[in-house]
């Protein structure tokens, strides 16, 4: 059948619930929907609603986690499947699956392990909805933490470093097209690129593009049960 679209670049909330209220829709999944959705919007479904998140919840709440889990020298990623609340990144836990992070990773080979790890428990996700039970609902343990979308701007300049925290954070912001880890030189900032993208076989130009895919054959640790 036709797939109703609604544009999300604004709110666009009274389209969301005249969509609701016209096609029956009892559950909303949400991936990378740009706003919090109204106690309004919420309440139509009876707060049958699911975002996936690419971080662990609540220590990971907002932006830029990849490069976060690796600043920190996390060894370990997690993708959340969360029920959805007027608060961002608030509501109770649906599922998660936890892999490894790679003592060479990269931010954009982390991020890439998240689409193959997210698919994953979206397939789980849907398939528990299904099921005569349904999906958990677990309070997340403590108040964590959010991230602004500029937490990591500052922390890109290593010029003053030492070498192991400079190779940290080359690693950190490998993520192309977005500016890496800088030295500057007078007004000049010389990229740095970490060792690491040439074994891997990534563009290393400072607005390359991934050149080839992370295979989905890493090991999952833990998953949504």
């Amino acid at each position: 059948g036709t797939r109703l679209f609604i544009d999300n670049s604004r709110r666009n909330e009274a389209e969301i619930l005249d969509a609701i209220e016209k096609n029956g829709v009892d559950t909303i999944v949400s991936v990378q929907h740009a706003w919090v959705l109204s106690s309004e919007v919420l309440a139509s479904i009876e707060y049958q609603a699911l975002n996936f998140h690419n971080a662990k919840l609540p220590e990971y709440k907002g932006y830029n986690a990849v490069n976060h889990a690796i600043l920190n020298g996390d060894q370990v990623f997690t993708c959340t499947a969360h029920w959805m609340a007027e608060r961002v990144d608030a509501g109770d836990i649906a599922g998660e699956v936890v892999f490894a992070i790679d003592p060479d990773e990269t931010a954009i080979s982390l991020y890439a392990k998240c689409h193959h790890a997210g698919l994953r428990l979206f397939e789980e996700v849907v398939k528990q909805l299904r099921a005569p039970d349904g999906l958990p609902r677990r309070r997340p343990a403590g108040r964590g933490a959010f991230f602004p979308r500029n937490s990591v701007d500052a922390l890109r300049d290593i010029t003053d470093c030492e070498p192991r925290e400079a190779a940290l954070r080359a690693r950190a912001f490998y993520f192309p097209p977005f500016e890496p880890a800088f030295r500057r030189d007078g007004d000049t900032r010389m990229y740095v690129v970490p060792d690491a993208v040439r074994r891997l076989g990534y563009d290393t130009s400072p607005t390359g593009t991934l050149e080839r895919a992370i295979e989905s054959t890493f090991p999952v640790i833990t998953s949504l049960t």
